[in-house]
């Protein structure tokens, strides 16, 4: 049976580097990065059915994009979205397509995805469409972690970006008991020179064997850090890092990840091309 791909993230964690180094691959599966972007507006439906049914009765792209979904299935192509924007959709998705719907949940480091969404100036200046309807904040209604709503609009732009990576990864790890769940990835091992996790994920998200992939970096939208790094709220440092841990990283390791002048360093320097 042809099934539906969707990789779920936050973002910033090479959906651009899978998508390019895909397409090369694709023959007769549709690969697709970010279809419809932003549109997708995840935020104003996030964990709100109604909402979401709102959102999709009066946004034709999206109606659209579901509708190709559906041809490109009908027709035996498998389709693939690598993106991130689509992660508000899973239950939809899964009650669309029912046992054609699939998706992995591809997740990376909290201290590095949340410097490099400083640098596309998201809570540091940058209000346009992708900044307000795609990362979840903690003052939205029905987030996961609402203990952090009286305190959410003193963050930093560091810690509003952290929360939206927290808060992300928790919805996505809360629906891995679902049928279509194809297994976590971790960034830092599809770029640790281990050929053998890329061809595990590329196998995955094709659905038949990918080998020979290089991890050769791309990023055609990477920038400079628009805003400091600053960390105060230890309560959102250890719920994030908890979290992280639950997702198979190393405590310690994610604490000596944390070094600010290191990560300020590496985020303000120019950077073409790359997978950050």
């Amino acid at each position: 049976m042809t099934k539906a791909m969707f990789v779920m993230s936050t973002g910033r964690c090479a959906t651009q580097f899978l998508a390019h180094a895909l397409e090369d691959r694709a023959g007769d599966v549709v690969v697709e990065h970010e279809p419809i972007g932003p549109r997708y507006r995840p935020r104003l439906g996030y964990r709100k059915p109604n909402k979401l049914y709102e959102t999709l009765g009066r946004n034709l792209h999206i109606q659209r994009k579901f509708f190709e979904v559906e041809e490109h299935l009908s027709a035996g192509r498998r389709y693939v979205d690598v993106g991130w924007p689509t992660f508000a959709w899973l239950d939809y998705l899964e009650a669309r397509f029912g046992d054609r719907f699939e998706f992995i949940h591809l997740v990376r480091n909290p201290f590095h995805v949340a410097a490099s969404t400083l640098t596309h100036g998201a809570f540091a200046g940058r209000e346009d469409m992708r900044t307000r309807t795609c990362f979840i904040r903690g003052t939205d209604r029905k987030v996961i972690h609402g203990e952090f709503a009286e305190t959410y609009d003193d963050f930093t732009p560091f810690e509003k970006a952290l929360y939206s990576w927290l808060e992300i990864n928790a919805h996505v790890q809360g629906a891995h008991d679902k049928p279509g769940f194809r297994g976590l990835f971790r960034f830092e091992e599809l770029f640790s020179g281990d050929k053998g996790a890329l061809d595990g994920i590329a196998a995955t998200i094709m659905g038949r064997p990918i080998t020979g992939l290089t991890s050769d970096p791309y990023d055609q939208h990477s920038g400079r850090l628009k805003a400091g790094i600053e960390l105060r709220n230890e309560a959102l440092h250890r719920t994030v890092v908890d979290r992280a841990v639950s997702l198979g990283y190393d405590r310690d390791d994610l604490e000596s990840s944390l070094d600010v002048p290191e990560l300020e360093a590496l985020y303000m320097a120019k950077r073409v091309a790359k997978a950050t």
